[in-house]
C-alpha cells in the first residue's frame, strides 16, 4: 500500500514505464525530496524521454536514479548472484544509494551516464522482440547471434548519436541486458 512509504527513505519505482508519469502525477508531492530510482525500461511513447526526465518533470526536488541491466527480479528474490547498472548524475547521491542498495548477492556499478543506461534498456527490447521471432520462426541460434551481434551494433550507434557514451552499452545496461534478455526462455 503507498501509505507505507511514508517512512521510506528512498524509493524504488517498478512499475511499467508507461504507467510512471501518471503514478508520479498522482503521488509525487508525497515522495518529494527522496531519492527516486526508476526500475523500468523504456522510453515514454508521447515525448520520447527515459525515466530519469519523467522524475525530473514530475517530482523535481528528488535526486533520481535508474537501475538497469541484466537481472530479472526472480534470481534478486531468491539472492543469486546479480550485477547491475546504478545510473545517478549526481555524484553524491549515486555512491549513497549504491552503498543503500547493494546486497552481498546484488553488486551495483556506478556510471553518471543516465541516457546510455537508460537507453541500454530500452534499445535491447526491441532486439529481444526479434531474436524471439528468428527463434519461434525456427532460424536456429546461429540466425540469432547474427541478429543480436547487428542489432547491438545499432542500438550502440542510435545511443552514441542521441549523447550516450560506448562504454555504457557495451556493459551491463547494454550489452549484458541484451545477452540476458534474447537468450532466456
Amino acid at each position: 500500500e503507498f501509505d507505507d512509504l511514508s517512512e521510506a527513505s528512498t524509493v524504488l519505482l517498478c512499475l511499467p514505464m508507461q504507467s510512471l508519469r501518471g503514478f508520479l502525477a498522482q503521488y509525487g508531492a508525497a515522495l518529494s525530496g527522496r531519492p527516486l530510482v526508476a526500475c523500468c525500461k523504456g522510453i515514454d511513447v508521447l515525448r520520447l524521454t527515459g525515466p530519469s526526465a519523467i522524475i525530473a518533470e514530475e517530482v523535481p526536488s528528488s535526486s533520481r536514479a535508474i537501475l538497469t541491466g541484466p537481472s530479472f527480479a526472480s534470481d534478486i528474490a531468491m539472492g543469486l548472484p546479480t550485477a547491475l547498472t546504478l545510473a545517478c548524475s549526481e555524484d553524491g547521491a549515486g555512491q549513497a544509494l549504491q552503498i543503500q542498495l547493494s546486497t552481498p548477492t546484488l553488486r551495483l556499478y556506478l556510471t553518471d551516464d543516465v541516457i546510455g543506461a537508460e537507453l541500454g534498456g530500452a534499445l535491447k527490447n526491441v532486439m529481444a522482440i526479434a531474436a524471439g521471432v528468428v527463434i519461434g520462426a525456427g532460424l536456429g541460434d546461429s540466425a540469432r547471434a547474427a541478429l543480436m551481434t547487428r542489432g547491438f551494433a545499432e542500438m550502440t550507434r542510435l545511443a552514441l548519436a542521441l549523447g550516450a557514451r560506448a562504454e555504457t552499452l557495451g556493459g551491463l545496461s547494454g550489452l549484458g541486458d541484451l545477452v540476458l534478455t534474447c537468450t532466456s526462455a
